[in-house]
């Protein structure tokens, strides 16, 4: 099992994706469309086409880049508004 609160972020690879925690990383077969939509809204953002972030989880963003426990994670141009307006950043 993988408490949701523990997530830090996922991200996919065609077919595949990963969910990441801080002691580990967990590889599933099945798209990141499926998953967005199974995702609380109020804690996960899509933030790039291949990543979906635990906002609680953030430690800092530079540009289009997002830390997370000395991970950087890419914010695309497409996802980059709807991540500032759920953090209350723009």
């Amino acid at each position: 099992k993988i408490w949701l609160s523990d997530i830090l972020y996922i991200e996919s690879d065609k077919n595949y994706f990963t969910v990441v925690i801080e002691n580990g990383r967990f590889s599933y077969i099945d798209s990141l469309k499926n998953w967005i939509n199974k995702l609380d809204p109020s804690h996960f953002v899509q933030v790039h086409k291949s990543y979906i972030i635990n906002c609680n989880k953030i430690e800092k963003i530079s540009g289009n880049l997002i830390f997370v426990k000395n991970e950087k994670i890419p914010v695309g141009r497409l996802y980059k508004s709807t991540l500032l307006k759920k953090l209350n950043l723009g």
